[in-house]
């Protein structure tokens, strides 16, 4: 598992909320994949991941918000269920994590402890999960993941 700190641009992503446990998000990705088919934009071309607040393995998860997004180029416009926002901007510790969505929190946990090793803190924001393959197609033990904690320098 890698860890770093990159600078991230802002993002604009459409995205579908999902309320309830992290391993449930799958619905809210099938509503919004649909709606990119529908909107005529390339999944292949964007990114695909979760916006969330709540760290996947916190105590309340059946409680937990997050977003199942895209990117999107400018003109891409929202529906009722399907909203448009700014994600992302500022420096974040990055974990490559390998393996099944439900191993995640081991991802936040490492990144947590090198961000303070490191001289980072935590940050209020979005965490934020780029996935790299297709949950579909590839076995949970090759799922690719990247998880952004949003950081600053730590002050003394």
């Amino acid at each position: 598992m890698s860890v770093r700190v990159e600078n991230l641009p802002p993002m604009r992503v459409a995205y579908v909320h999902h309320h309830g446990p992290y391993h449930e998000i799958g619905d809210a990705f099938a509503i919004l994949m649909e709606w990119a088919m529908l909107a005529g934009i390339d999944v292949a071309d964007e990114q695909v991941l979760a916006v969330s607040d709540n760290r996947p393995g916190s105590p309340g998860s059946a409680r937990e918000r997050y977003d199942a997004a895209i990117t999107v180029k400018d003109d891409a416009e929202g529906t009722a269920v399907v909203g448009i926002e700014t994600v992302g901007g500022g420096d974040y510790v990055v974990v490559e994590h390998i393996g099944p969505y439900d191993t995640l929190g081991e991802a936040y946990r490492r990144a947590g402890d090198e961000a303070a090793a490191h001289g980072w803190t935590m940050r209020p924001g979005a965490a934020l999960e780029f996935f790299e393959n297709d949950p579909v197609s590839a076995a949970p033990e090759e799922l690719r993941t990247y998880v952004y904690l949003p950081v600053v320098e730590a002050t003394a």
